[in-house]
């Protein structure tokens, strides 16, 4: 790059030298991107009237709150004005008035900069230099622009660099899966070398550059492969996740973080099932290993294992009643046989109606329930599973189906009968009462009838209130922007503006939309089955957020509203797979980095390499080329 410019005779902050534009000389400065100096001394800019520029005018304060940059304004100390760098790169002709876009004169009426600096960059002629800028970018970066030749070649950095990332990926894959890195020996190629240096050896099979390095280590050189190197890795490594997770917390401005008492004692009755069972070893080795079978248990917060527990006992109810009757007939406890003859008694035809109507239930539920947890799901996809869920069990079908399951156990295929309790009736009572009368079936079928409708009643209400929140949005995707009127599009981005006010300015969501909407289709092949998350990458990728910021944040709302809400029940730790007894001396600041980036594997996956090179470089400060 250096070479380039010098022999172009290049100043890049005095757009007034630059010579004719070319492709040679675009590719040279998009690589260098556009020098904004932020640290200058805007005094000298001072105009007649003692106006200045200043380097507010260098971020946007979008409705929100939040903050865009220009990456797009650069000013020049040289010339003391300011330019729009993709309109000097990619605009069609040069205007002869003071403007923001000349490469000659630029811009520096600072007293009418304000509504300039907003007229140029909503106007459509700013909007597309500016994706010609950014899709010229990316043919640079991935070799398939004109000037690719001109890319940088491989240096003796880029091979250090290539090397250690090697070392970076076969530190966080052996963290991720909780392996021991190192050896009893430090020396690659021998049998008890560790899993890391190992790897390393693994890696050069298929890496000539790893393994020229590997084949020329001797003691004394640089290698990066002992284990004191290997503690700093991780500990850059830890402090990068933990300043990531501190950052998205403090930048993340949008994120998504009665009943029927025989239902009640029901999964009582299941729990208590398990737990006798479980809490005697010998009571468990006569369903494992005997009768082959096994139960789970269950917790009241999580519906998951609801759905589990009564799954495993409903495919397995004849063994277990099997089991409870050889623990009543062989065990000289009296305790446990009381216990058990307890637990065969309630198992009659009415909790096997129960069991089989939850089965159902819960099967259904928790389908839906892990789609519900689906990293990535929307709320308009949220409401189309949530509406399928909605449904009516027969009750005389599980009625039908657990007089078989009775029948194959020997048990009754009727209601237990009870005493009815007659109430008192008083003198004021109008009508007598007649609940009395309901028999067992009856009052099971109004239980069940309850049950269902309060579980359509609050499937029907989410259903609802995603529904409408997902219509807000609905013009932001692929089929909308593809079919939808140019006017009914920005009458809805206005409507949800006037939803929003605090994060969306109306006007420039209008505007923003009103150019977004042919850019999306000319873009994206699939643009008619685009989805907001397909649109919002769409957005990164061509690095648009400043050309379309408002659209942006719209996005980031939607798909940021939570599907559903859930507290925190559990906590979980990775201790006892960290610290196994391959570990048995580790350090402590190791074990709690290793910790981390075992608990956050996801968020270790997308470390920036380089950065951490970066740093390791600057602690390190080793004479080797980086």
């Amino acid at each position: 790059e250096e070479n380039d410019s010098a022999s172009l005779g290049l100043n890049f902050n005095d757009p007034h030298s630059w010579p004719n534009m070319t492709d040679k000389l675009r590719c040279c400065l998009v690589e260098h991107e556009p020098e904004q100096w932020k640290d200058a001394d805007f005094t000298l800019s001072t105009s007649s009237d003692e106006r200045r520029f200043s380097r507010d005018w260098l971020i946007k304060i979008l409705p929100n709150g939040e903050t865009v940059e220009r990456k797009w304004l650069m000013y020049s100390e040289t010339q003391r004005a300011v330019f729009c760098f993709p309109c000097m790169l990619f605009g069609k002709k040069s205007p002869s008035t003071p403007n923001i876009a000349n490469p000659k004169r630029g811009f520096s009426d600072w007293k009418h900069l304000s509504p300039r600096i907003g007229e140029h960059e909503n106007s459509p002629e700013h909007r597309q230099s500016y994706l010609s800028w950014r899709s010229f970018e990316m043919n640079i970066k991935h070799g398939t622009g004109i000037d690719s030749g001109l890319q940088r070649t491989l240096t003796e950095k880029e091979k250090w660099r290539t090397i250690l990332k090697i070392i970076l990926d076969a530190v966080i894959f052996c963290i991720k899966d909780n392996l021991a890195l190192r050896g009893s020996s430090d020396i690659i190629g021998q049998s008890n070398s560790g899993i890391f240096l190992k790897l390393l050896e693994m890696i050069s099979h298929y890496n000539p550059e790893l393994a020229v390095h590997i084949s020329n280590h001797k003691k004394g050189r640089v290698s990066y492969f002992s284990p004191a190197i290997q503690n700093e890795f991780i500990n850059l490594l830890g402090n990068t996740v933990r300043q990531e997770l501190i950052s998205r917390i403090k930048e993340t401005k949008y994120y998504s973080a009665g009943s029927s008492v025989d239902m009640v004692s029901f999964f009582g009755t299941v729990q208590r099932l398990f737990n006798f069972f479980v809490s005697s070893t010998s009571r468990w080795e006569i369903l494992t290993n005997i009768l082959k079978i096994t139960l789970k248990g269950h917790s009241d917060t999580r519906w998951s294992s609801k759905a589990r527990a009564i799954k495993s006992l409903s495919r397995q109810l004849p063994g277990v009643l099997q089991a409870l009757q050889e623990i009543s007939e062989q065990t000289s406890c009296p305790e446990t046989v009381s216990t058990a003859e307890s637990l065969m008694l309630q198992i009659n035809f009415k909790f096997i109606c129960t069991l089989l109507m939850w089965d159902r239930i819960l099967s259904n539920i928790d389908c839906v329930s892990q789609a519900l947890q689906t990293k990535g799901l929307s709320v308009d996809q949220a409401a189309k599973l949530i509406n399928g869920l909605r449904r009516d069990e027969g009750v005389d079908a599980i009625m039908k189906d657990a007089a078989n399951h009775a029948q194959s156990m020997d048990l009754s295929s009727e209601f237990p009968k009870k005493r009815n309790r007659k109430v008192r009736r008083l003198d004021s009572d109008e009508a007598q009462d007649e609940g009395f009368n309901i028999t067992a079936e009856q009052a099971f079928k109004i239980q069940f009838n309850n049950v269902i409708d309060a579980l359509n009643a609050q499937l029907q209400w989410r259903y609802e209130t995603l529904s409408e929140i997902s219509s807000d949005f609905e013009f932001l995707t692929g089929p909308a922007l593809s079919n939808m009127p140019l006017s009914q599009i920005k009458k809805c981005a206005t409507d949800l503006a006037m939803k929003y006010p605090k994060d969306l300015h109306a006007t420039e969501i209008v505007t923003e939309i009103a150019s977004f909407k042919f850019q999306a289709v000319a873009i994206l092949p699939d643009c008619c089955t685009a989805t907001p998350q397909a649109l919002l990458n769409l957005i990164h990728q061509w690095c648009l957020s400043a050309a379309y910021p408002s659209i942006e944040i719209a996005l980031r709302i939607f798909l940021t509203l939570p599907v559903t809400v859930a507290p925190c029940e559990r906590s979980f730790s990775k201790l006892k797979l960290v610290k196994n007894y391959l570990r048995s001396s580790i350090g402590q600041q190791r074990l709690s980095n290793l910790a981390i980036l075992s608990i956050e594997h996801t968020l270790t996956s997308l470390i920036n390499f380089d950065a951490v090179i970066d740093e390791f470089a600057s602690v390190k400060a080793r004479r080797a080329p980086l």
